[in-house]
């Protein structure tokens, strides 16, 4: 969907990203990488681990969208349309998801503070979004959640004592031992 056709959501159809949303990102952060190369869409799919269909269709809703720009032909490709440091992570999500520019909901009374809260969350979620840009994507990567655990804070009532190698009888071989 391209910016000048918008539509209301619900919240479900909001709250939730999709694996093209991030088939998407990937596909974008891996064209960055190239820099002004021209990337074949079977390359990509290998690249990424995706299906050739779904980059295709991928790849055809990012052109439409404006980020990436397409040559035809047995030397064409994909390649971004924009600088990575003026696309911005928050406006993938919105046209990859809603189709938007801009979120816009609409007007509702809401029912209990829940509404109000899940609003206020979304709209923190791509306030986070919109601050980081492809090119930032690419220059940091990101922790896995693994490497961001804490330590435990708790402590175990037992201490074990440390490990000591075994000694072994290298001067007798194995067939006179008895």
């Amino acid at each position: 969907m391209l910016l000048s056709q918008s539509k209301c959501l619900t919240k479900d159809e909001i709250m939730r990203l999709n694996k093209i949303t991030n088939h998407a990102v990937r596909i974008l952060s891996a064209c960055a990488h190239d820099g002004k190369n021209l990337k074949k869409a079977g390359d990509l799919a290998v690249e990424l681990g995706l299906s050739p269909q779904n980059t295709v269709k991928i790849l055809h809703i990012l052109t439409r969208a404006g980020f990436l720009q397409s040559t035809r032909g047995r030397n064409g490709g994909v390649r971004l349309a924009l600088p990575a440091e003026e696309i911005y992570i928050g406006t993938v999500v919105r046209e990859i998801e809603a189709g938007l520019g801009d979120m816009k909901f609409p007007l509702r009374q809401p029912n209990d503070g829940f509404d109000a809260l899940v609003d206020d969350a979304f709209s923190a979620f791509l306030e986070v979004l919109d601050g980081q840009t492809l090119a930032d994507l690419i220059k940091t990567p990101r922790k896995s959640r693994s490497q961001n655990k804490k330590p435990s804070k708790r402590k175990s009532s037992r201490v074990l004592p440390p490990v000591k190698p075994r000694k072994t009888n290298t001067s007798r071989s194995p067939a006179t031992r008895s």
